[in-house]
C-alpha cells in the first residue's frame, strides 16, 4: 500500500506467515510485477502476462529462491519458488494438487548467495587472485582463519570462522570433510550440479526451515536460534526497520493520520533514523540558531559546546520549556535560580530524561564545572584530529562526570552543526549504547559481533544499505537525499533493539531474557509543543505556517521567501546553511539575491579577524 506521495511501504511487516495464511500468496501482498515480459513454458505464469521477479519466491518473496516449481502440469507454469511448501501452495492456488512433496522434480535454479548481494560467487583460478584482506564469503576485513582443503578441487580461502567456511563449501557444493569420488571439473570452467540425493535432502531440510521463512521471524529469533543461519536475512529485518520507522515521520509530514506502518511503532516510543529529526535535535538546532541570529550569524564552538552539553546532560525539552529555554554560558546563573524555583513549585516534576543516576543538585554542580573548564575543554576540542579524539576530550572531564552516553550525544550535536574543524573526517568512528550494541549481535551473531569489530560491523550495514532496500524492493526517500552515515546506523541499531524488544513482548518470546538497557515507552507526540510558536519572521501566528523540520522553527510562506509548499518535508533557509543542503524553491527576487550577497561579503572580514581563511565554509571561533 502507498501513502501520500507515492512512499510505498515495504511488503515483509503486517503479513501472515507461511503457518498461518491460506493457499496462493500466503496472506501477502503481490509481489511488484516485473516491466517486461517472458514466457515460461509457452505461457506466463500470471494473468497479466507478466513474468514472475525471478528473485524473490513466488509465493513468500523470501530473496533468492533456489528452486522452480514443476513443470508437468502446463496449466501452472513454473515459478521460482523457495522450498516444496512454496511450491505446494503455488499449486494449490491454481487448483491442483501436488501428488506428492517431491522436490526432486523441482528444478534447480542458480544458486545466489544470501551474503553477497552485490557481489557474485566467483570461481578462483588460483591464490594469486585472493584477497587475503577480506573474508572471501562476507568480505569482512581480516579474516583469521582459512577453509579446509581436503577437498583439493575446492581451494583454501581466507574465512571469518566456520559459518562462512560452511558456506563456501556449499557454494561448491560439497560438504565439509566429504571426500571426492572421481575428478571433478575445474572450478573456473564449470560448476558441480548437486546429485539426485543431494537434492531431496536439501529439499527435506528446507521444509523444516519454513518454520522460519519470514523476516519477521528473524526478527524473533536470537543468535542461537536454529533457523536461517545468514547474517543477510537478518540484516534485512533491520533494514526493513529502517524502512517502516521512516516511512512513519515521511507519513506525518502529509498527514496527522495513523501511517501505514507496523503499529508496534505507533504504540510504543521509538527514535527516529535520521538523528536530525529527533525532537530534541531539533530543539537544541532552534536554541543554536537563535543565538547565531541575535549574534549576527557568529558561530562560536565555545557557545555551542556550552549550550549541547546544558542540554543533553539533561535531555528533557519539557525541563527547559519551563526554565525559559537553554542557557547561555553567561546566564546559567539565573538559570540555576529558575531551576531551583521549578522544583519547589512541581516537587513531584521529572527535571531529567531516562534513569539518570543523578539528581537535580549533581547536574547543576556538574555544568558549574564544567563552565569553569569552558574555554579550556573548547580549545582541546579545536585541536583534535579525529571524532573519536573530541569524544575522548569531553570524557576527560572529571573522569566521565558527564557519562558517555551525553558525550557522545554532545559529539554527534557538533558534527550535524558542522561546528567541528572541517578536517576531521565525521565516519570514521561511532560509540555505540548497549542497545547498539545488542542488535549487531542479534544481526551477526556471538561469533563475530565481538567488541572489536563493532564499528566494522556498524560500517558494513551502512555501505549495504543500497543493497538492502533493493532486496527489499522498495525505494528509500533519503532525507535531502542523504545516505545514513555511520553516526545515523548506530542511532538506528538502538532503536532496532527496543523495537525487536517491543516485538518480542507482544508475542511473549522473551523467555526470561529481559528487556533491553531501554525498556518500552508508550507512545506520546510531543508536537502540542510547537502549537504555540510564532513566525519567526514576523512574530504573528495567524495563518498557516511552515515547519522546519529540522530546527521546528514557524514561517509564514511569505515571509520565507518560499515560492512553493513542497509535499512534504521542508528545511529553512538557515539550516539548509548549516547543513549545505541545496537551496532550491526560493523566489528568486532582487532584494533576495542582494541579501544573498551582502551574506557572503560580511562573511569574509569575520572569517579573517578570526583567523581562518575567507574561503572556509564555517567560521569557528572560540570567543
Amino acid at each position: 500500500m502507498a501513502v501520500d506521495g507515492g512512499f510505498e511501504l515495504s511488503e515483509w511487516f503486517n503479513t501472515v506467515s507461511t503457518r498461518g495464511g491460506g493457499g496462493g500468496g500466503g496472506g501477502r501482498a503481490a509481489p511488484a510485477k516485473a516491466k517486461g515480459k517472458a514466457k515460461v513454458s509457452g505461457k506466463s505464469a500470471t494473468s497479466g502476462g507478466h513474468a514472475p521477479e525471478p528473485s524473490v519466491c513466488f509465493v513468500c518473496h523470501i530473496p533468492n529462491p533456489q528452486w522452480t516449481s514443476s513443470d508437468k502440469v502446463k496449466t501452472a507454469p513454473p515459478v521460482p519458488v523457495c522450498s516444496p511448501e512454496c511450491e505446494t501452495r503455488y499449486l494449490e492456488a491454481k487448483g491442483l494438487q501436488p501428488a506428492g512433496k517431491s522436490s526432486s522434480s523441482s528444478k534447480k535454479r542458480k544458486k545466489e548467495d544470501y551474503y553477497v548481494v552485490l557481489d557474485e560467487d566467483e570461481d578462483m583460478n588460483g591464490d594469486d587472485d585472493l584477497d587475503y584482506e577480506h573474508c572471501f564469503v562476507c568480505e569482512r576485513p581480516g579474516p583469521e582463519y582459512m577453509s579446509t582443503n581436503s577437498v583439493k578441487n575446492i581451494p583454501s580461502v581466507p574465512v571469518c570462522g566456520v559459518e562462512c567456511e560452511a558456506e563456501h563449501l556449499k557454494r561448491k557444493g560439497r560438504k565439509k570433510g566429504a571426500v571426492a569420488s572421481s575428478p571433478a571439473p575445474a572450478a573456473a570452467t564449470t560448476k558441480r550440479n548437486k546429485s539426485a540425493a543431494e537434492l531431496g535432502a536439501t529439499a527435506k531440510s528446507a521444509v523444516v526451515k519454513q518454520s522460519l521463512s519470514f523476516l519477521e521471524d528473524h526478527l524473533l529469533e536470537n543468535d542461537d536460534s536454529k533457523g536461517y543461519k545468514s547474517w543477510w536475512l537478518r540484516a534485512l529485518t533491520f533494514y526493513d526497520f529502517v524502512y517502516q520507522r521512516h516511512a512513519m515521520w515521511h507519513s506525518y509530514t502529509y498527514t496527522p493520520d495513523k501511517p501505514n506502518v507496523d503499529p508496534a511503532l505507533t504504540n510504543f516510543t521509538t527514535w527516529n533514523i535520521y538523528r536530525e529529526l529527533d525532537r530534541t535535535t531539533a530543539y537544541l538546532r532552534k536554541s543554536v540558531v537563535r543565538w547565531q541570529k541575535a549574534h549576527q550569524d557568529h558561530r562560536s564552538l565555545r557557545e555551542v559546546l556550552w549550550m549541547a552539553v546544558v542540554f543533553r546532560f539533561c535531555n528533557k525539552i519539557e525541563t527547559f520549556y519551563d526554565v525559559q529555554g537553554i542557557p547561555r554560558s553567561d546566564e546559567f546563573k539565573a538559570f540555576k535560580k529558575r531551576l531551583l524555583s521549578l522544583i519547589k513549585k512541581k516537587p513531584n516534576t521529572e527535571i531529567l530524561a531516562g534513569n539518570r543516576d543523578i539528581n537535580v543538585d549533581t547536574y547543576l554542580q556538574t555544568l558549574e564545572d564544567f563552565l569553569e573548564r569552558l574555554d579550556a575543554s573548547t580549545y582541546s576540542v579545536m585541536n583534535c584530529a579525529t571524532v573519536q579524539e573530541v569524544f575522548e576530550t569531553l570524557r576527560g572531564f572529571h573522569g566521565n562526570a558527564l557519562g558517555s552516553f551525553t558525550c557522545w550525544q554532545v559529539v554527534c550535536d557538533l558534527m550535524e552543526l558542522k561546528i567541528l574543524p572541517k578536517e576531521i573526517a565525521e565516519d570514521d568512528f561511532i560509540w555505540m549504547t548497549a542497545d547498539a550494541k545488542q542488535s549487531l549481535v542479534q544481526i551477526f551473531g556471538k561469533r563475530r559481533a565481538r567488541p572489536s569489530e563493532f564499528v566494522s560491523l556498524a560500517r558494513m550495514l551502512q555501505q549495504r544499505q543500497t543493497q538492502g532496500f533493493k532486496a527489499l524492493r522498495v525505494e528509500f526517500p533519503y532525507f535531502m537525499d542523504q545516505k545514513l552515515n555511520l553516526k545515523n546506523v548506530g542511532h538506528a541499531l538502538h532503536g532496532y533493539q527496543l523495537y525487536r524488544d517491543i516485538k518480542l513482548l507482544q508475542y511473549n518470546r522473551f523467555h526470561g531474557e529481559g528487556f533491553g538497557a531501554t525498556p518500552p515507552g508508550t507512545y506520546s507526540s510531543r508536537s502540542v509543543l510547537n502549537d504555540q510558536e510564532p513566525c519567526e519572521k514576523c512574530s504573528s501566528d495567524e495563518d498557516d505556517l511552515l515547519l522546519c523540520d529540522l530546527c521546528h522553527r514557524m514561517f509564514h510562506k511569505e515571509c520565507a521567501n518560499v515560492l512553493e509548499v513542497p509535499p512534504a518535508s521542508w528545511v529553512c533557509d538557515d539550516c539548509k546553511t548549516i547543513s549545505s543542503y541545496p537551496h532550491v524553491g526560493l523566489v528568486e527576487t532582487p532584494a533576495a539575491a542582494a541579501a544573498a550577497t551582502a551574506a557572503v561579503t560580511t562573511t569574509k572580514p569575520v572569517a579573517a579577524a578570526a583567523g581562518v581563511s575567507a574561503s572556509d565554509p564555517v567560521v569557528i571561533s572560540i570567543e
